[in-house]
């Protein structure tokens, strides 16, 4: 889906509690909407070919997919090394669970 190519290291590339923003439009977050989680992983992006604007999300705290941002972007889909925090960011559910409706009502419409 996405014109990436990821290695693996190994030691961990990125360990730890992670904060982001959402800088741009994305299936799931509103803009401006600030969010809790983690990262921990041993992968790294070796090459990366999209568009900074494919990234919806500003890192507050962590490191993330590439030059402080994450979130790669395309259609429905929000890709992410952060995990969100749950309770930290109880919003998670309600958001989710509005998309699931939007797409739900979208493939019942007529033809």
């Amino acid at each position: 889906v996405f014109d990436v190519v990821f290695g693996m290291s190994k030691k961990p590339q990125a360990h730890g509690y992670s904060i982001f923003s959402v800088k741009e439009k994305n299936p799931f977050f509103p803009e401006g909407f600030t969010a809790k989680g983690h990262e921990f992983r041993y992968s790294t992006v070796l090459d990366y070919n999209g568009e900074p604007g494919d990234l919806a999300l500003k890192m507050n705290r962590g490191t993330g997919f590439i030059n402080g941002l994450d979130g790669l972007t395309t259609g429905n889909v929000l890709a992410l090394y952060t995990h969100l925090h749950v309770e930290g960011t109880p919003q998670w559910a309600e958001f989710f669970t509005r998309k699931c409706e939007e797409y739900s009502r979208e493939r019942r419409a007529p033809v």
